[in-house]
């Protein structure tokens, strides 16, 4: 009625779409001043906290982190900023440092660059104590340490302490350990070792602290060039080449691959191996005399043991984080590609670095170049300490219960808005004692931080907190099963498993015992390796917990540590075992089958009824309930066995294309031809792909409508079928028996009420 007035009166129509107008605009204009006003407040949360500077509450306070250490305060710290890129001997000149002291501490990011400098302290004859997660050999008389970075020793004083790799003090999951040391740990000369992305923020820490510091530039000690061409496929590799990828099934094809068409055997380095098979492959690799010629390895080589490597090749530029796949950053690239030409080594005349593709290798040049400035971190990450989450547990109780007594009561408290919310918090941490997730959450939304520092994310921490949640344990147990060095985002990794299950008995009061006896066979295949490698990774994580709680409360760790030596040992047999297979195939010529097409299989018993004296008959213009009603009448079997060969059917077509994409990895590191593009047959086939492939709206001679689009993807036998229909009479999906099916033209039918004169 309003459209037959405004057409009737056109003033009043024109009016109507005027207000209207006005309306819709001051809605916009409103909505983008919340937008601002919400952005606003966020960014004054994040920079200036939710706490006045004076009226900071001592559990939420983390405005002066460096003052949690009074001992290295009083101290007279001096610090040695070594800047430079890798391979341009800032360990080294740190390292020579500390061999000349009297005392000295050792930090490393990793447990195998802790044994390393261990062993060269000890070479130098400096006896030195051992101390990791796993491993505490502390030798007698010994005034020198080498520890991993999370265990450093804040409460000693030393005469000269070097913490290597100090550019993830910016990482949000293990930057607080750096922070810890570069704040606390009690030395008179501290050694910084980075890349220079970390510069100005330690300079400004030193400038709070109060510490003097020294900026010493390196610069690399051997050539290093990106290649003008890439290396096209993996069959052209040669001795001294150390190919990267960033995946573990990449990493098993690369190797097989180069074995099987070069002859030369390849050792296998990534984070998954234990550090003891690490270690015993890059040994190989290094040894001149081993047959070991090639090294196949991921980004674990960028930070930790060195090799002696001539030439990087780059299999891809891309790799998931963890939380989504991204091509590589330029610190990365450059961390990466300078492991090549290593000074003292064989190959320290030039090392190179290239890729296998072109395009690949465009954007390792892009990276490498000196004109690319590297990103700068601008904040510090701090944890959360034991004592910390005790105090916010004490002091949000005792606020709560005061503040729900009587209100006329004198020891109620004034709060504000903000002290509102956190006792709205505090009668989770009332009920439930140990909710660590709340904690956790409460102090990253309230706590109030330095310019200069930020709390982590805390994001392993919160996966095993949330996992171990529901088990009855006292605080401090709790926080130290968090801190435990797993694959916390895989639940079902046996490390995850095996934690919940020792979290289980602790809290039942039982001894949480291994095995009296176990074995570890030797594997011929990169699928089974995959078993020793998680019974190594719970071992590991059993010799942990035993170092943390005592002996007493494993029982087994004297027994896992055994058992530990014989899984690692068991898993170089395996690698070795498998390279032999590889070049036992290659002699024989064989290789690897190229992948071919699956043969179509027959799903259903719908299609063995349809014969061709049946499709003319049960093939016309039936809808899906009617095919379904058909389906139900031939098929002998019940419904259940039906979805069964639904899901064998959807099986299938994922086996097919897991063999597609590894054919198609094969083909790319070859160097091959792409093969044919594989379409997945099921109902959520994508509507572009299949205009693509059979011709598009407007194209005359193969024209298909939406409707007749929309029937084949929806239709029930679109999954075993090939279709010829008026105008598509080409092959589209495979599968069980060529059904043809052909579509009769419809007549106009007369209506009922002629039919009936």
């Amino acid at each position: 009625s309003n459209n037959n007035n405004n057409k009737s009166d056109p003033d009043k129509g024109k009016l109507i779409r005027t207000r209207y107008q006005l309306f819709r605009k001051i809605i916009v204009t409103l909505l983008s001043w919340e937008l601002v006003a919400t952005q606003q407040r966020h960014d004054k949360r994040q920079t200036e906290s939710w706490w006045d500077v004076e009226s900071v509450p001592p559990a939420f306070d983390f405005t002066k982190p460096h003052m949690w250490y009074p001992g290295a305060r009083e101290m007279k710290r001096e610090i040695v900023l070594h800047v430079g890129p890798p391979n341009s001997g800032k360990t080294y000149d740190a390292l020579q440092d500390l061999i000349k002291a009297k005392s000295g501490l050792y930090l490393a990011p990793l447990r195998l660059l802790a044994w390393e400098n261990q062993q060269n302290l000890m070479d130098a004859g400096i006896p030195t104590s051992l101390i990791t997660g796993q491993e505490k050999e502390l030798l007698p008389g010994a005034s020198h340490y080498s520890s991993t970075i999370e265990l450093a020793d804040t409460s000693a004083e030393y005469d000269v302490c070097v913490i290597d790799e100090c550019q993830m003090i910016a990482d949000d999951s293990r930057g607080f350990a750096w922070t810890r040391a570069l704040l606390g740990v009690q030395a008179k000369r501290i050694h910084v070792i980075q890349d220079g992305t970390v510069s100005d923020l330690v300079h400004k820490i030193c400038e709070l602290t109060g510490d003097k510091i020294e900026t010493v530039q390196h610069e690399r000690l051997s050539p290093l060039s990106v290649e003008e061409s890439p290396l096209h496929s993996v069959a052209n590799v040669q001795q001294g080449d150390c190919v990267v990828a960033f995946s573990r099934k990449q990493l098993y094809m690369i190797k097989q691959l180069i074995e099987e068409h070069t002859n030369l055997k390849c050792a296998l380095v990534y984070g998954g191996l234990p550090p003891e098979t690490r270690k015993t492959q890059a040994d190989l690799f290094n040894d001149p005399n081993s047959e070991y010629k090639v090294l196949v390895a991921s980004d674990a080589i960028g930070m930790g043991l060195n090799f002696a490597i001539k030439r990087i090749v780059f299999s891809t530029v891309s790799k998931f984080d963890g939380k989504r796949k991204r091509q590589l950053y330029p610190t990365e690239i450059r961390q990466i590609g300078g492991r090549a030409g290593r000074y003292s080594t064989a190959f320290e005349a030039a090392g190179k670095v290239t890729a296998i593709s072109n395009d690949d290798l465009e954007f390792i040049r892009a990276g490498m170049h000196p004109s690319v400035s590297l990103p700068t971190a601008k904040k510090a990450q701090i944890g959360i300490e034991l004592d910390v989450l005790e105090n916010l547990l004490h002091s949000v109780r005792r606020n709560y219960i005061a503040n729900n007594m009587n209100s006329e009561s004198s020891s109620a408290l004034a709060l504000d808005e903000t002290e509102m919310e956190i006792m709205s918090q505090g009668g989770f941490l009332l009920q439930e004692e140990e909710n660590l997730p709340v904690m956790i959450d409460m102090l990253r939304k309230f706590a109030a931080t330095h310019s200069l520092f930020q709390l982590s994310s805390f994001r392993e921490f919160l996966e095993i907190a949330s996992f171990i949640h529901y088990i009855p344990l006292p605080l401090h147990v709790k926080y130290n099963f968090c801190l435990v060095p797993v694959q916390s985002s895989d639940r079902m990794h046996p490390t995850m498993k095996y934690l919940h299950k020792f979290a289980t008995m602790l809290s039942s009061d039982k001894q949480p015992k291994l095995k009296r006896h176990m074995s570890f066979p030797p594997v011929s295949s990169s699928a089974d390796l995959v078993g020793l490698e998680g019974m190594h990774a719970v071992l590991d994580m059993y010799i942990w917990l035993g170092e943390k709680f005592g002996y007493d409360v494993f029982p087994s760790t004297e027994d896992a540590k055994i058992w530990r030596k014989e899984c690692a040992s068991a898993i170089s047999v395996s690698l070795q075992k498998i390279s032999q297979q590889a070049l036992t195939t290659s002699q024989k010529g064989k290789g690897k089958k190229s992948y071919k097409k699956p043969k179509e299989r027959r799903v259903n018993t719908f299609d063995s009824y349809n014969s061709d004296k049946h499709s003319d008959k049960y093939n016309d213009n039936y809808n899906d309930k009617q095919r379904m009603k058909h389906h139900n009448r031939y098929n002998s079997k019940s419904r259940s066995n039906k979805y069964n060969n639904s899901m064998q059917h959807s099986n299938s077509h994922r086996s097919d294309y897991s063999a597609f994409r590894e054919e198609e990895m094969r083909r790319q590191l070859l160097g091959m031809p792409p093969q044919e593009r594989y379409t997945r047959d099921n109902k959520r086939y994508n509507t572009k792909h299949w205009f693509v492939e059979h011709g598009s709206k407007n194209d005359t001679t193969r024209h298909h409508d939406k409707k007749t689009m929309k029937n084949f993807l929806n239709s029930s036998l679109h999954r075993d079928t090939h279709w010829t229909d008026e105008g598509f009479d080409e092959r589209i999906s495979g599968g069980g028996n060529r059904i043809v099916l052909e579509r009769k033209k419809k007549k106009k039918t007369k209506k009922k009420t002629e039919k009936k004169e």
